[in-house]
Order: structure tokens, then sequence, then C-alpha cells
């Protein structure tokens, strides 16, 4: 029992930075809290939308207490959205209520909104804890954590920005998390937290599990160029509200290397959302040889790799599954009242909100 829900727990993610650590924490905790975390947004990749409903619920299956920090206080401040903690109230239940159409099961998961954390009765906790993390940890290694190159040059960087990697610290902690979930372009920021737990708090520590991002479908000049699919690029990134012609278009424009499997967002995009999620891919040849159904993302690399699948055809198929996997939230969305006046609420409330290109 325990070896299957060590099992279970680890096959979320593409990497854990201490297999032995976690084994403890299942062999020790009945239920191991689960940290992961958000800020509210007008729009959600698929990534977001359909990876983190597919890991929440394995987690939830595998006994884990799972609990969501929601960072609307840092949006607000972070995006220049001052006294706008309404309309970043309705795009977090906005982003929630994605969730449930995809089939995440939020009713067993706990969301915990930062502002009322950091405003309410715990901020006495909160802050001596991002102080202590800003106080032992030096410049470079807060800086190493933001992500420069994307958004400002070092000499021009808010210096609000240097609080926020401790910020991400001290909600870690404050939630008592024996597992953290991040992003593999994170692992800056897990190096600080391990290193600062190592130093001062080791029992402190999570165990963090890393997933694979899934890759911009733009159509590249190099392979080395490849970047994660982005809200900043919406053109190459597929969106959880994207109609059945946007899924289309963007599939058939993006990058395919023919024969090519490495650095390839069409088989990335088979690999990471659409085998998990619906088992199988068939492709349909432009051919007469008819149709092949896989059932495995190990046969179609083998074949697309030989040449025997055309980039093509694996993008039809890729888009008829997308869009599969994508109807029944778009049904949500229109069929159930509640869910559709909070979409028409979060479009008239957020329709200047987000106007930050870091967005």
């Amino acid at each position: 029992m325990e070896e299957e829900r060590f099992r279970l727990i680890r096959s979320v993610a593409h990497s854990c930075d201490d297999e032995d650590g976690l084994r403890a924490i299942v062999g020790r905790e009945a239920s191991p809290i689960c940290f992961d975390s958000f800020e509210p947004r007008q729009r959600m990749p698929i990534a977001q939308g359909l990876l983190k409903t597919l890991i929440v619920n394995q987690l939830v299956d595998a006994g884990c207490s799972v609990k969501i920090w929601i960072g609307d206080w840092v949006a607000e401040q972070r995006y220049c959205v001052k006294n706008e903690k309404t309309k970043l109230r309705v795009a977090g239940e906005y982003m929630i209520e994605v969730w449930r159409a995809a089939g995440m099961k939020v009713d067993q998961v706990e969301f915990i909104w930062a502002s009322d954390v950091i405003n309410g009765p715990r901020t006495a906790e909160y802050w001596p804890l991002v102080l202590d993390v800003a106080r032992r940890c030096d410049l470079p290694r807060v800086l190493s954590c933001l992500g420069l190159s994307e958004n400002w040059e070092e000499e021009t960087i808010p210096s609000s920005e240097l609080l926020y990697p401790c910020m991400q610290c001290a909600s870690m902690f404050l939630t008592k998390a024996h597992i953290c979930l991040l992003g593999a372009d994170k692992h800056n920021v897990i190096n600080m937290i391990g290193n600062y737990c190592n130093d001062f708090d080791k029992e402190r520590r999570p165990v963090f599990l890393s997933n694979s991002m899934l890759p911009s479908l733009e159509r590249l000049q190099s392979l080395e160029a490849q970047k994660e699919m982005s809200r900043s690029s919406p053109d190459s990134c597929l969106f959880m509200d994207d109609e059945e012609k946007d899924v289309k278009k963007k599939i058939n424009g993006a990058f395919c290397a023919e024969k090519v499997l490495e650095k390839n967002p069409c088989m990335d995009l088979a690999k990471l959302i659409v085998f998990p999620w619906c088992r199988e891919l068939t492709i349909k040849p432009r051919s007469d040889e008819g149709t092949k159904t896989f059932t495995s993302v190990e046969d179609l690399s083998s074949d697309y790799s030989a040449g025997s699948v055309h980039p093509g055809d694996l993008k039809n198929a890729l888009t008829e599954s997308v869009n599969k996997i994508l109807q029944p939230i778009r049904d949500h969305f229109k069929a159930n009242s509640k869910a559709k006046e909070l979409l028409l609420k979060m479009k008239v409330c957020l329709s200047v909100l987000f106007d930050s290109p870091l967005v």
C-alpha cells in the first residue's frame, strides 16, 4: 500500500529532487500536504488547466491534502491593479471554475487566498517568515529566481520584485507543506528554498516535484530557440477557452519537424496532454492506408521517427483530440448558469485589469 502511494505521487512529476525524502513522507504522513500555487489571470493555458487537473486528481486519489495558494495579493501589487481585489477574486474564481469543468476534484482541494492570509489573522505569522527568508538569502540567489531576461534589465527591476521569491517560500512554510509542485523552470526557487532549509530549518524542507513545461507551438528558426507555451504569445499558446477554429489554426501553424522527436512541440503536446488525457491518438492518413490508433506515446514516437506518420496527419489528429478534450469545458460555460454568469462577470470586470505585458 505504501509503495503504491509512493508510485502514484511520484508519477505526477517528471522529476523529484529527493526520492528518499518522498518515501519517508509517504511512510510517515497519512495525508501529506501538497502545495501548489497560481496567480489570477484572464486566460488559462491548457498546461495549467489540463495538466494541473490530472496531477491534482492523482494526488487526491493518493491520499494527499492538496492546498493551492492563490496569489491575488501579489498580482494586485505586481500588475499595478491597486484596489481591484474584487476583480482579482473574480479572476481566481473563474480559474477554479475552469478546473471544475475540466474534472478537477475541487471540492477536495483547499484553495487559500493570499490576501486573506496576508491581511488576516495570520499576518503576524506570515511576515516574519518572509523577512527571515529574505535575511538569510543573499541578493544573487534571490535575483536568480526572477527570470530577469523576460521582464526587466537588472538595473531597472522594481525593488518589490526581490520580495516575491521570499514570499513564495513563506507561503509554502505557512501551509506546512510536505510536497511542493513547481515548474521545471523554477529550479532556482527550489535551490533557494532547499538551501535555506538545509542551513537553517531542515525540518521545514519540502520535497519538490517538477514537471516538464509544454513548449510553444511557434515555428522556430532553430531547435535551440524553443520556448515555453506562454500567455505572452497567444498565437502559439493553446488556452482552455479556445474555440475549435482557434485550436485548429494554432496547431496547423505549429512547428513540427518531420521524423524529429526532440523539441518537437506537436510530439510534446501528444505526450504531455493527449495521451495522459485520452489514452490514445488516432491518426487518419491523407493516403489510403487507413487509420491507426496509438495507445502509447512510445509507439507513436517509433512510427513518427521512422516517417510512417506525416506531420500534417499528426496535426490533424492533435486538433481533433484537443478539441474533444476542451468541448466539455466549453459546454459547461454555456449550459451552467453559475459558470455562465462568472464568465460574463470576468469579461466585464477584467477587460482592462491586465494591461501589463507580464500577464
